[in-house]
């Protein structure tokens, strides 16, 4: 934040460990901890050809590759008008095995370590099953890689198609053509492999593992776009299909990722945690008036028995991943736990906390709107799209704004945090759906929230 919020960084491996311990720090349960449930069918007819490396993903991966040769063999054919035409290859790269030429190039252990990708040139996909999948398995889970193969297999059908896109949008366009195919599995629509439904929450963290740095310029060459763009494509395309996303070559989503500043360089546009407590009082009391909510103030707390008691003597309030947040209209105040955001800022940095801090004032547009009984998981729909709608007033900021980084530290607190109900009983709205309520907030305002 400057009098702006912050940024953080992908490095190969190094990212996706530090974003699978920065969700698992918040609430997010660990994917590797839990089986997701893949089932392979016991008949499985694989036209592009697949090379394993006798390691315990090459049955799911297997699975994952017919899949997706029987979903293009249909969709490209709908979505361009292009006949579907098997890859060359899929290779699982190891130390001992590189996988072939890329046209006149070899590829050495250095082109594949902690990588993924297509090769145009000679139609083939390679990735590093030693260091990458290996890594992101342990971390999210087996869906995570099918979901990597997925935006690659979709670079090789923009080869097919001819399409022609700037980077970033040629990246973003291969995550809403993964997205889609993964609400085809998630509707069991694939005869080869399935996914329990939490799946979808443990791709969250890996696109968001895959971002580009805070401050890189999207205009630049291999830019893939920041956490919050690369995510909102996966969603278009879950909830629109292929034929949405071929439409990026003409309507072209919104591309959030800036550059940072001159006065932003030496901090990355990171606020200390006082100040990024400040700035979320300060703003949210500016966008949170047009929805009639009163001011408030924040009050911290250094104990959790201190804000229960608090919460207790107010009796009303908002509460997320336990004693963290709450709002006391009666008093005008939003408790905070300080021990608690100290936690997030080591985490995800000011745009986390800040985040974190107006869910009491969302909570309160959200009673304001609707005074009525509701569930859980519509109040908790409701205070997230509030919450969005901040974040993009923020974004459009003149005086106070979101610097690079930021828009990707509070959905990854959003994700990471759990809500609940008025009553305080814990809502079921998955990260997924949060993110989504986080989008219509942020792209349609406060009017789209209510």
């Amino acid at each position: 934040m400057t009098e702006r919020l912050l940024g953080r960084r992908r490095c190969g491996l190094v990212l996706v460990t530090v974003v699978g311990a920065l969700l698992a720090g918040l609430a997010l349960p660990s994917a590797g901890a839990r089986p997701l449930g893949t089932a392979v069918a016991k008949r499985m007819r694989i036209a592009s050809p697949f090379v394993g490396a006798n390691s315990p993903h090459d049955a799911l991966l297997r699975a994952v590759v017919s899949d997706l040769d029987s979903f293009w063999r249909v969709q490209l054919p709908k979505t361009y008008g292009v006949v579907f035409s098997p890859l060359k290859g899929y290779y699982a790269a190891t130390e001992r095995q590189l996988p072939p030429p890329c046209g006149r190039s070899r590829v050495n252990r250095d082109d594949i370590s902690d990588n993924a990708f297509y090769c145009r040139n000679a139609d083939y996909i390679a990735w590093d099953e030693e260091g990458l999948f290996s890594e992101l398995f342990s971390t999210f889970g087996e869906a995570s890689l099918a979901v990597v193969l997925a935006h690659e297999t979709a670079h090789a059908m923009q080869a097919r198609a001819h399409v022609q896109l700037p980077d970033v949008y040629a990246e973003l366009q291969a995550d809403c053509f993964a997205g889609a195919w993964f609400q085809h599995v998630l509707s069991n629509q694939s005869k080869t492999l399935r996914f329990e439904t939490g799946a979808i929450d443990d791709v969250l963290g890996a696109i968001l593992a895959f971002r580009d740095n805070p401050g890189t310029d999207a205009s630049s060459s291999n830019a893939h776009g920041n956490g919050f763009d690369r995510l909102s494509s996966f969603q278009i395309g879950y909830e629109s299909g292929t034929k949405r996303c071929s439409h990026y070559s003409v309507d072209r989503p919104t591309v959030t990722a800036t550059t940072f500043s001159v006065t932003e360089a030496s901090t990355r546009g990171d606020l200390p945690l006082p100040d990024a407590i400040s700035f979320a009082e300060r703003t949210a009391n500016e966008h949170f008036a047009m929805a009639g909510v009163s001011a408030l103030t924040v009050e911290s707390f250094n104990s959790d028995d201190e804000l229960s008691a608090a919460i207790r003597q107010c009796n009303d309030g908002f509460g997320v991943s336990g004693v963290l947040v709450s709002d006391c209209p009666e008093r005008s105040k939003v408790f905070v736990s300080v021990t608690r955001l100290r936690q997030i800022y080591g985490s995800v940095k000011d745009a986390g906390v800040a985040y974190a801090v107006v869910l009491g004032w969302a909570a309160a547009a959200e009673r304001n709107l609707h005074r009525g009984a509701q569930s859980a998981n519509e109040y908790a729909d409701g205070v997230t799209c509030f919450v969005g709608s901040w974040l993009g007033s923020v974004s459009k900021g003149s005086t106070a704004s979101l610097s690079p980084g930021d828009l990707d530290e509070a959905i990854s607190a959003a994700i990471g945090l759990t809500p609940e109900g008025r009553d305080g009983t814990a809502a079921k709205i998955t990260g997924f759906a949060r993110i989504e309520a986080i989008r219509k907030g942020f792209q349609g305002g406060l009017a789209a929230c209510k």
